[in-house]
Protein backbone atom coordinates (compact mmCIF):
# COMPACT_ATOMS: atom_id res chain seq x y z
CA UNK A 1 0.00 0.00 0.00
CA UNK A 2 1.12 3.69 -1.13
CA UNK A 3 1.08 5.74 2.02
CA UNK A 4 1.52 10.06 0.96
CA UNK A 5 1.94 12.34 2.98
CA UNK A 6 2.85 16.34 3.10
CA UNK A 7 5.39 18.53 4.61
CA UNK A 8 6.34 22.22 4.51
CA UNK A 9 9.66 22.95 3.82
CA UNK A 10 12.15 25.60 2.60
CA UNK A 11 14.11 25.73 -0.25
CA UNK A 12 17.89 25.46 0.58
CA UNK A 13 19.03 27.69 -2.44
CA UNK A 14 16.53 30.38 -2.21
CA UNK A 15 14.51 30.64 1.23
CA UNK A 16 10.92 30.05 -0.79
CA UNK A 17 8.40 27.91 1.90
CA UNK A 18 6.05 25.33 0.02
CA UNK A 19 4.85 22.20 0.84
CA UNK A 20 5.87 19.11 -0.74
CA UNK A 21 4.25 16.04 -1.12
CA UNK A 22 6.38 12.24 -0.18
CA UNK A 23 6.37 8.68 0.57
CA UNK A 24 5.80 7.10 3.78
CA UNK A 25 5.94 3.81 2.60
CA UNK A 26 5.25 2.08 -1.18
CA UNK A 27 5.72 -1.63 -2.54
CA UNK A 28 6.38 -2.72 -5.90
CA UNK A 29 5.73 -6.71 -7.60
CA UNK A 30 8.00 -8.14 -9.89
CA UNK A 31 11.10 -7.17 -11.99
CA UNK A 32 11.45 -3.75 -13.53
CA UNK A 33 10.23 -2.55 -17.15
CA UNK A 34 13.42 -2.72 -20.00
CA UNK A 35 13.74 0.87 -19.39
CA UNK A 36 14.60 0.13 -15.42
CA UNK A 37 11.79 1.50 -13.97
CA UNK A 38 9.91 -0.17 -11.07
CA UNK A 39 6.95 -2.59 -11.01
CA UNK A 40 3.90 -1.30 -9.96
CA UNK A 41 3.17 -0.15 -7.83
CA UNK A 42 6.57 1.93 -7.08
CA UNK A 43 6.43 2.89 -10.81
CA UNK A 44 2.91 4.96 -9.81
CA UNK A 45 4.96 7.35 -7.17
CA UNK A 46 7.32 8.62 -9.27
CA UNK A 47 5.75 12.10 -8.53
CA UNK A 48 7.00 12.25 -5.51
CA UNK A 49 10.86 11.10 -6.38
CA UNK A 50 11.56 14.76 -6.85
CA UNK A 51 10.61 18.11 -5.06
CA UNK A 52 10.20 21.32 -7.15
CA UNK A 53 10.83 24.81 -5.88
CA UNK A 54 8.46 26.76 -7.73
CA UNK A 55 10.25 30.18 -6.80
CA UNK A 56 13.87 29.21 -8.27
CA UNK A 57 13.12 25.56 -10.08
CA UNK A 58 15.49 24.01 -7.75
CA UNK A 59 15.18 20.20 -8.00
CA UNK A 60 16.00 17.55 -5.62
CA UNK A 61 14.43 14.57 -3.61
CA UNK A 62 14.63 17.23 -0.66
CA UNK A 63 14.96 20.93 -1.51
CA UNK A 64 15.76 21.77 2.07
CA UNK A 65 18.82 19.89 1.27
CA UNK A 66 20.86 22.06 -1.04
CA UNK A 67 23.74 20.70 -3.32
CA UNK A 68 27.00 22.33 -3.61
CA UNK A 69 26.42 23.29 -7.19
CA UNK A 70 23.18 24.48 -6.60
CA UNK A 71 23.30 28.33 -5.99
CA UNK A 72 25.07 29.10 -9.52
CA UNK A 73 23.01 25.65 -12.01
CA UNK A 74 19.97 26.48 -11.55
CA UNK A 75 20.62 30.59 -12.74
CA UNK A 76 22.32 28.42 -16.32
CA UNK A 77 20.69 28.61 -19.56
CA UNK A 78 21.05 24.78 -19.90
CA UNK A 79 19.19 23.97 -16.27
CA UNK A 80 16.79 27.08 -17.48
CA UNK A 81 15.68 25.28 -20.65
CA UNK A 82 15.60 21.54 -19.29
CA UNK A 83 13.20 22.78 -16.77
CA UNK A 84 11.47 24.08 -19.35
CA UNK A 85 11.81 22.21 -22.18
CA UNK A 86 8.80 21.60 -23.85
CA UNK A 87 9.27 18.20 -25.77
CA UNK A 88 9.16 16.28 -22.49
CA UNK A 89 6.46 15.53 -19.64
CA UNK A 90 7.41 18.05 -16.83
CA UNK A 91 8.24 15.03 -14.67
CA UNK A 92 10.41 14.17 -17.07
CA UNK A 93 12.32 17.89 -17.03
CA UNK A 94 12.49 17.59 -13.11
CA UNK A 95 14.37 14.41 -13.06
CA UNK A 96 16.46 15.83 -16.02
CA UNK A 97 17.04 19.00 -13.93
CA UNK A 98 17.47 17.02 -10.57
CA UNK A 99 20.03 14.68 -13.07
CA UNK A 100 21.91 17.81 -13.84
CA UNK A 101 22.58 19.16 -10.24
CA UNK A 102 23.61 15.69 -9.15
CA UNK A 103 26.57 15.50 -11.71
Amino acid sequence: MTLPFFDDVVCAVCGNKSVTDGLMSTNTIGPPDLDMRPAEMKRSTMGYWVDNCEKCGFCSANISDESDNAQWLIKTPDYISTLNEENYPRLANLFRCNSLINE
